[in-house]
């Protein structure tokens, strides 16, 4: 039997983690990953706290993720409490790669969250930024296209957060910053961006199950950027797959980690042709 490779994706709110990751989620769930939800409070601060963990939990069965909480409290959610609770729930789990709220927030929760992850994670090697509404300056090193399918399965995803839906407007959120992110090579189409802080070229080289058909391209890599803590693409990185939307578990995706693989491999050539002319 295949033992299912483990994405965690990291939230300070009930509905965070669909808001930067759902549509990743769904092409690793695609690719025979098992995903889980860890959504650190309840999010009392914006609603009642049982609507606000029954939205969750629907929203998650549509994605087919799993989700845990950390029954945090909202607005005060502390480094020391969050690093607990996410050492706890990485030795039970063990991911091979995690999500979370970039560090750069206008939201503390959001970057306490991020820190604290930075922090109960340090000896995991593979370690991704997501974007939020309350994200700033966000500068991604790739994104991710979203097909139709996987773009209305998130938007149905995030609907289960009706009381969220008018308060703060998501749904129009991810549609305006999906197209934004895929301009201008994705025109007609939606996608996730992120910032990898650290990645396991051996993550690449395993993968979870067959693929039948995997195609991705990378248009561009203009340049490096080596940053404090963080090796970068400093543009953005296209991947994109030259097949319609899988319908079946015989169409298994892993596009996302090819293209992972592709930006290692870019980043290694580069750095090579750097020490031989320096």
């Amino acid at each position: 039997m295949t033992k299912h490779k483990i994405a965690l994706i990291v939230g300070a709110h009930p509905d965070d983690c669909v808001l930067g990751a759902g549509g990743v989620s769904i092409l690793l769930i695609r690719a025979g990953w098992r995903v889980i939800f860890l959504t650190m409070s309840d999010g009392e601060l914006g609603g009642n706290p049982t609507v606000r963990i029954s939205e969750e939990n629907e929203c998650a069965r549509t994605l087919g993720v799993h989700v845990e909480y950390g029954h945090l409290p909202d607005g005060n959610i502390t480094s020391v409490e969050a690093v607990k609770v996410l050492e706890t729930k990485l030795t039970e789990h063990r991911p091979s790669l995690i999500f979370v709220h970039a560090p750069a927030d206008s939201h503390k929760d959001h970057r306490i969250v991020s820190k604290s992850l930075q922090s109960a994670a340090r000896r995991y090697s593979s370690i991704l930024f997501y974007e939020g509404p309350s994200s700033v300056d966000f500068k991604p090193a790739m994104r991710i296209r979203l097909e139709a399918c996987v773009r209305e399965l998130k938007q149905q995803a995030l609907l289960a957060h009706l009381s969220q839906s008018t308060r703060v407007r998501t749904t129009e959120w991810i549609e305006a910053t999906g197209r934004y992110r895929a301009w201008p090579h994705f025109a007609d189409d939606c996608c996730e961006a992120f910032v990898p802080l650290r990645m396991d070229i051996g993550l690449l080289l395993n993968p979870v199950s067959p693929v039948d058909t995997l195609s991705y391209v990378v248009p561009h890599v203009d340049q490096l950027a080596l940053g404090t803590d963080m090796n970068l693409l400093s543009d953005l990185t296209s991947l994109e797959m030259l097949k319609d939307c899988p319908v079946s578990r015989k169409d298994h995706v892993l596009f996302f980690l090819g293209g992972l693989l592709s930006l290692t491999l870019a980043f290694v050539f580069s750095w090579s042709s750097y020490l031989v002319t320096a």
